[in-house]
Formats: structure tokens, sequence, C-alpha cells
């Protein structure tokens, strides 16, 4: 954390964004995404938006890619009930 005038610095972090199958592709994980990132631009204390995706899942990351995230480093053994349990990690910046 870092701290500017009064305030700490810190991060939303987006723990899961998922729609099911029959609705994708119709804006509603878009739809979720621009309103949790217009809900932290609100708060002048969150510098970014970081959130896992695991390294085999290309229509994730092509999604948050779309969206202004970068892949910031992998993540090994990340997940501890997946094959693979490798992630990527992504952020957003906000400030």
């Amino acid at each position: 954390s870092n701290v500017v005038g009064q305030h700490t610095m810190c991060e939303m972090y987006m723990m899961t964004l998922g729609v099911l199958a029959p609705y994708r592709r119709l804006g509603i994980a878009r739809g979720l995404l621009e309103s949790a990132l217009a809900a932290a631009a609100q708060d002048p204390t969150i510098r970014r938006v970081v959130l896992h995706v695991q390294i085999d899942n290309d229509d994730a990351l092509r999604f948050y890619h779309k969206h202004g995230f970068a892949t910031v480093r992998m993540v090994e053994r990340y997940y501890k009930l997946l094959d693979p349990p490798h992630a990527y990690l992504l952020e957003y910046p906000l400030r």
C-alpha cells in the first residue's frame, strides 16, 4: 500500500466473474466488468483492479486484455484443485 495524503492506496481484487455458456456473447460479462471498474474508479484509494486467470483460459485472457487489463506475471501453483494449477495475474490500473 502507498499513502497519498490521508488515504492509504489499495487495490480491488476480482474473485470471480462468470457467465453460464448459454448466456455468453450477449454483453453480460462486459456489463458486469464495466460496472465493477466504474465502482472501483469512484473510490480514490483504489489504484488498480487485479485478478487471476488460469493460464489455459484463452477466452478469459482475450476478454480481459480486450477490456484494458495487462498481464503482470505468471503465478505458479496458484490453483490447488485445477489442472493446470498456474495462473496469470492481470491488472487494470485506475490511477
